[in-house]
């Protein structure tokens, strides 16, 4: 064992290098490469605790110190229209299903619009309520 080489910037110099010697007194090779092998990784610990920390200090920089409560209620809303919206596209798929074997014998024509309301429409009724009823009653500030 011996330290770790100070002239790598990014290395901790109080950690350890370590090497191993096989029972046969020849150094452990590595199964890979077939070449002799130093275990560095302790050095680099202390990097990747470095770029852990630059990574989130760019990230509050970028996104600021302070929770934009706004941006997260307008998220949770956008969240709940979409649920909806898989939901109520599950059944507009069903009544054109059900249109296209049943009744399309007797009518002539699809009209597509009526499904594309249903489907992104009519979602935005249960979300507008759920955000007018959660603003005026149980606005957690």
């Amino acid at each position: 064992m011996q330290l770790c080489p100070s002239y790598f910037g990014d290395f901790d110099p109080s950690e350890k290098v370590t090497k191993v010697c096989n029972t046969d007194g020849q150094w452990f090779r590595h199964p890979d490469s077939d070449r002799t092998w130093s275990n560095y990784t302790l050095c680099t610990a202390y990097t990747q605790n470095k770029l852990k920390l630059a990574l989130s200090l760019y990230y509050m920089a970028i996104v600021g110190h302070t929770l934009s409560v706004i941006g997260c209620k307008v998220l949770a809303t956008l969240m709940i229209y979409i649920l909806a919206s898989i939901y109520f596209w599950m059944l507009c798929e069903g009544i054109y299903l059900h249109t296209l074997i049943i009744v399309a014998v007797f009518v002539g024509e699809q009209h597509l619009g009526w499904y594309y309301l249903l489907g992104w429409g009519f979602p935005l009724v249960p979300t507008v309520t759920y955000a007018i009823a959660r603003s005026l009653y149980f606005d957690d500030k």
